[in-house]
């Protein structure tokens, strides 16, 4: 008899993503990219090392707003 019944399952089902919608995972990148701007002084690896630079910031005695 307990062969019969529906199994549950908890696997994701595969839905294609609406490249306009707003709210679907990474949007936001598409928004933050040039975001800083073109300042040659930037560094071109600050995404990669980002909590890298925001440590050196901390230790040179600087403060984050917020």
């Amino acid at each position: 008899e307990a062969m019969n019944e529906p199994r549950l399952s908890r696997e994701p089902v595969p839905t294609p993503l609406d490249p306009d919608d707003k709210t679907r995972p990474g949007a936001s990148l598409d928004i933050l990219i040039g975001a800083l701007g073109d300042d040659p002084s930037l560094p071109t690896d600050l995404a990669a090392r980002h909590d890298d630079y925001l440590r050196a910031f901390r230790v040179a005695g600087y403060r984050l707003l917020g």
